[in-house]
């Protein structure tokens, strides 16, 4: 049974539970009300403070807060429970709008919702990010995180004269992929120049905000496979020819044992190759881009068809070894005059004028040739190199020794002493390994090759070795850090490949058998002829321990080949025949293959 309540009777009760529940009669609970501060502008990657502070509970008692990210990109709150929680504004291309709602409560559970959004602008630079597994003949490419302008694109380091400015692309968003790629030089290649190089720049992004990358060092390699052929052959008019001057008289493009390392000078792009057997060396404009191509000029004899051996004189030399340009002069090993012949005034030599010697170092005048084992002498110096600071580096190949000069001499020096040697003791011994049946760290026997940036220096010796100094010498006898081509200092045999003191019957990555003359690094790689197993070896790593393998070869199909071309009585464009030089020209290696008369191009993938 139900007992209907009047109608007047539920009016009053109605209003006395809302009296009640709006705080009326002075015992309820009054709303707290929420204020989750001012709209804020602040700039992208600063840390922003979030304020409710300004939340009021009239009833006096403690709120809690609790804050939420409504809208825009996520963030993470430090605290959502705090009354000021702060976070990282982010990083986005042209700014954003982030959105936060704060719930504040009293004891009571009553609680209020306020709002606050906060504008960040965009004022950090672009993140530039370098792409990997660039080589000497690829672009090299740097992409964004943001809209870039390419009108502001500023280009500086080592690779900014030899590139093409840039070329912008889009990968995400428009103008984000700056490419940089090598151009064509006065050495008729392009490529980049291997070794250590650096890039920089400053770029702004579509809002003005400036990106700076300051010298950036990069690794830039040659990369080769494998008995990987030659794209160009100079000497001959085709790879499948090895005569000396292609079998009939000597022209201004032909070769008799081309010998050494060539020389390249930057600044004119002439490419200097030694002509041993016909005394002379000739001079091309830049790396040739056909087979067979004609020098433009010879120094050593008075004219293209002359090959005849002439009198020591300040004309002519006989045997010339390795070429090097420093600083507008032509420096020559002169094998058989026992000298180091000078050309004082390189640019004179493309207008024409004679090609005279300004100064000689292993005799004191222009008309003599004795050998000499002593502090200014030489005995038939194959090789000679110039490190990037100034010093003379000799290979004086018949006193088994090394001889250094600390700065290059001036013209008109001749004869100037040594200030170091290698190999031996002192200036006034020269015998093979100082006297020893077996040769050590501080000896050398016949050493035929030398590279130094300055830092380091590599020599190789008839020991069928090539001996490392981690650190330039600066003292006489100084002994070397490491041994490629043998297990320790102590070992001598060809192709000993397990290091017992005997030859093994075949070659491994990490033998040599008479390397000659031939060895270069472009700081990074380093690339040795192993002239009686006629190949080169290149190392990818420069060696930091004995006996390191090598990682790729030349000349031959594998590691465990040696054949003069491959065993056939002709060339081709992947064999060697005791190769006696190597030189890395940008994106380049020039191979001297001296029994082919010819000079071998390789160039990198």
């Amino acid at each position: 049974m139900h007992t209907k309540i009047p109608a007047r009777l539920v009016a009053v009760i109605l209003s006395s539970l809302l009296f009640t529940a709006c705080g009326g009669g002075g015992g309820g609970n009054t709303l707290p009300v929420a204020n989750a501060g001012t709209d804020q502008a602040v700039d992208d990657n600063t840390t922003v403070t979030l304020d409710a502070s300004a939340s009021t509970n009239t009833d006096g008692g403690t709120l809690t807060y609790a804050w939420a990210q409504s809208s825009g990109p996520s963030v993470t709150l430090s605290d959502p429970s705090a009354e000021k929680p702060t976070f990282v504004a982010p990083v986005i291309s042209g700014g954003t709008s982030l959105t936060f709602d704060v719930t504040v409560s009293d004891a009571s559970d009553a609680s209020d919702t306020d709002s606050v959004t906060i504008t960040v602008n965009d004022v950090t630079p672009a993140v530039a990010t370098l792409a990997p597994d660039y080589t000497a003949s690829t672009p090299i490419t740097w992409t964004f995180n943001e809209s870039m302008d390419p009108e502001s694109l500023q280009l500086s380091g080592t690779l900014a004269a030899l590139g093409d400015g840039g070329a912008w692309s889009t990968t995400n968003v428009e103008n984000d992929t700056l490419a940089l790629s090598p151009v064509d030089a006065t050495s008729l290649t392009s490529g980049w120049e291997s070794g250590v190089q650096t890039v920089g720049f400053t770029v702004a992004d579509t809002r003005g905000n400036v990106t700076t990358v300051i010298d950036y060092p990069l690794q830039i390699r040659l990369v080769f496979e494998n008995f990987q052929p030659a794209e160009n052959v100079i000497g001959q008019l085709d790879f499948v020819s090895g005569e000396k001057h292609r079998g009939g008289a000597a022209k201004n493009g032909t070769f008799a044992g081309p010998h050494g390392n060539a020389g390249y000078d930057a600044v004119t792009g002439l490419l200097f190759l030694t002509d041993y057997e016909a005394e002379r060396v000739l001079a091309y404009s830049g790396i040739p881009a056909v087979d067979g191509a004609d020098a433009v000029f010879v120094v050593g004899q008075p004219d293209f068809t002359t090959v005849d051996s002439r009198p020591v004189s300040a004309t002519s030399f006989s045997g010339p070894g390795s070429t090097q340009s420093y600083e507008g002069r032509l420096v020559v090993a002169d094998n058989e005059h026992s000298r180091i012949v000078i050309y004082d005034n390189l640019p004179s030599l493309l207008s024409g004028s004679p090609a005279v010697i300004g100064t000689v170092l292993g005799q004191n005048s222009l008309d003599s040739d004795n050998a000499a084992c002593s502090q200014m002498g030489l005995s038939a110096p194959v090789a000679q190199h110039i490190t990037p600071d100034g010093k003379l580096i000799v290979a004086d190949i018949d006193n088994h020794r090394v001889m250094i000069w600390n700065t290059l001499p001036e013209a008109g020096q001749h004869g100037a002493p040594a200030d170091i040697v290698l190999g031996q003791e002192n200036f006034d011994t020269c015998e093979s390994n100082r006297g020893l049946d077996v040769p050590s760290a501080e000896s050398l026997s016949y050493p035929s090759g030398i590279w130094s940036d300055g830092q380091r220096l590599v020599v190789l010796d008839y020991n069928n070795r090539a001996l490392l100094w981690n650190v330039f010498p600066t003292e006489s006898g100084q002994a070397a850090d490491h041994v490629i081509g043998q297990k320790d200092f102590t070992l001598m045999a060809e192709n000993d490949g397990d290091g017992d003191g005997t030859a093994d019957e075949m070659p491994s990555p990490r033998t040599l058998s008479g390397p000659y003359v031939g060895v270069h690094s472009n700081g990074v790689q380093l690339f040795i002829t192993d002239s009686e197993n006629n190949r080169v070896l290149i190392w990818n790593n420069f060696p930091t321990q004995d006996f390191q393998l090598a990682d790729a070869v030349l000349g031959q199909p594998d590691f465990v080949s040696s054949s003069r071309n491959l065993g056939e009585t002709t060339p081709t464009a992947s064999s060697l025949n005791f190769p006696s030089g190597v030189m890395t020209i940008r994106n380049k290696l020039v191979i001297s293959d001296y029994e082919n008369s010819r000079f071998l191009v390789f160039e990198s993938r």
